[in-house]
């Protein structure tokens, strides 16, 4: 519920696909709702998740038994055009459209890595340098390892309330301005037309429709990165740039000597390391970071006068959702 009261809700916090509790705490079904996210390493994420009989265990019985065939994010064969597959031939699909080279991808890269830095929480926090980014190991082609979002174990917590009884909490809360989710006529990653018609797009829309804010405002931006490409589509969908510029975007906006990307001089992109450095939180991390920010308790990685974020969590398909959150008062 943002200042005339007609938007999703104002809450405390809030969490990937929440937008049904959003809806309820604004239209008053409930006043208070703690809603969680959690990441859990497979046994084929790691070596040592391979190692542990309980996380074996787990992976016979997943609720969603695609991934043991190949149908879900895990795939089976080289015929197989899911998860990192599909999202491969999209990034080789860009780079190949627009001339581009992988070093737009590494300094997307690059900038989750050093922005980690800063992130007790973060799995990887040594600079990254685009030597190193360019030499490492490759996954699918062009998407390397420092492509693709690290598996972890965490989990993310909030709790969602409204404006008024926020207000009569001690910690200040963050409210959201609008949200909304998007989706197109073909929700799988072998299905979608172009990157001209994903649920980015359908996003981008809502979001702004559903707000006066703009670009303009925004403080710190929060471009979902499970894959480096999503966020360059991120980039162009929200308005930064057209389609396909979103990798000359990425190198004007470069700041060297801080090895990161700033826009404009002033707003930084995922402060806390994102899915490729802090690790894998399926967008959840984006929030809870945007939350800390506007809150002021980010520490050293802290934005002055940070009082917009704009998250926008999800890749192509049929995850795709926006977020503007703001600092109250």
């Amino acid at each position: 519920q943002a200042e005339d009261g007609i938007r999703d809700s104002s809450v405390t916090g809030v969490q990937t696909c929440a937008l049904p509790i959003l809806s309820a705490v604004h239209s008053g079904v409930c006043d208070a709702v703690l809603v969680y996210h959690h990441a859990y390493r497979m046994p084929w994420s790691s070596r040592s998740a391979g190692r542990d009989p309980m996380r074996r265990r787990a992976g016979l019985g997943m609720g969603d038994t695609r991934s043991l065939w190949g149908t879900g994010h895990v795939e089976s064969g080289p015929n197989s055009m899911f998860g990192a597959n599909a999202y491969a031939a999209w990034a080789g699909r860009y780079l190949h459209d627009y001339g581009y080279d992988r070093d737009v991808l590494g300094l997307v890269a690059i900038n989750s890595r050093t922005n980690a830095a800063r992130n007790p929480n973060a799995v990887y926090r040594d600079p990254l340098t685009m030597d190193e980014y360019l030499a490492g190991r490759m996954v699918r082609d062009p998407l390397s390892v420092y492509d693709m979002d690290i598996p972890i174990d965490g989990a993310d917590a909030f709790v969602v309330t409204t404006t008024e009884r926020a207000r009569d909490l001690p910690r200040p809360p963050v409210l959201v301005h609008a949200a909304t989710l998007g989706h197109t006529d073909y929700g799988t990653e072998e299905q979608l037309r172009d990157l001209d018609h994903a649920g980015q797009m359908v996003v981008v829309d809502r979001l702004w429709a559903r707000s006066e804010l703009t670009l303009a405002d925004v403080d710190v931006f929060y471009p979902y990165e499970g894959f480096s490409n999503i966020a360059l589509s991120w980039i162009e969908n929200v308005g930064y740039c057209g389609r396909g510029e979103g990798g000359a975007f990425v190198r004007q906006h470069w700041v060297e000597d801080e090895q990161r990307i700033v826009i404009d001089g002033r707003v930084p992109l995922n402060t806390h390391g994102g899915s490729l450095s802090e690790g894998g939180t399926q967008g959840a991390g984006h929030l809870f970071e945007a939350c800390l920010q506007l809150r002021g308790d980010a520490g050293a990685r802290q934005v002055d006068g940070a009082a917009v974020a704009l998250v926008t969590p999800g890749g192509y398909y049929f995850n795709s959702q926006g977020f503007l959150l703001r600092r109250d008062g």
